[in-house]
């Protein structure tokens, strides 16, 4: 995760910030700043912090926009509880980013082909997007680019990955899921609170 990026920015947004700069000096002016931007930006010498520098060394004043990459974070194996025995180890999570005011964070969930989800409930609302493959659960299909939303105490049964496996992306505020017991019909109020 980053919030300077370790690759540079695109040439567009370069472009926008110097046709802004140029743009108070005159029309063209402005077509030098591209040159000079598109210059900057070829060389690598173009930070998007202010300073130039790390996060850590370049405290934020402004709100900004913090990017996670494709190679950033570490993948690591989900058992929730239930979790049959032949599904263990065949669930891989990666931590996208979780806000700090609201707890609300999101992350990448990668299930290999015709793979199990254990039964369970939802303390707090999640939104998900299928990114590859296909889910089901209690409520249906879902394939690549379908979008879904569990309130707050749904619940989630017979969740499981298609032939082709699924990866999801999903966002969920600050809570946890809760282990479906046997005969329970409705989220226990107490895991609301």
């Amino acid at each position: 995760m980053s919030q300077t990026g370790n690759h540079r920015p695109g040439i567009a947004s370069i472009a926008t910030t110097a046709f802004g700069f140029g743009f108070g000096f005159g029309f063209g002016a402005a077509g030098v700043g591209v040159v000079w931007a598109y210059t900057l930006w070829r060389r690598g010498t173009v930070s998007s912090t202010p300073c130039g520098g790390s996060p850590e060394h370049c405290p934020r004043t402004e709100p900004g926009q913090v990017q996670v990459f494709c190679d950033d974070g570490e993948w690591i194996s989900m058992e929730p509880p239930g979790m049959s025995e032949e599904d263990k180890g065949r669930v891989l999570v990666r931590k996208l980013y979780t806000e700090k005011e609201s707890g609300r964070y999101s992350l990448e969930l990668k299930m290999e082909p015709n793979t199990g989800y254990p039964d369970h409930w939802h303390t707090s609302a999640e939104w998900c997007f299928v990114k590859n493959g296909s889910f089901s659960d209690e409520y249906g299909v879902k394939t690549k680019g379908d979008f879904f939303y569990n309130e707050k105490g749904s619940s989630h049964r017979a969740g499981r990955s298609g032939p082709n496996g699924a990866v999801l992306l999903v966002v969920k505020d600050k809570g946890t899921n809760i282990p479906m017991l046997e005969g329970q019909h409705r989220c226990p109020l107490e895991a609301l609170a």
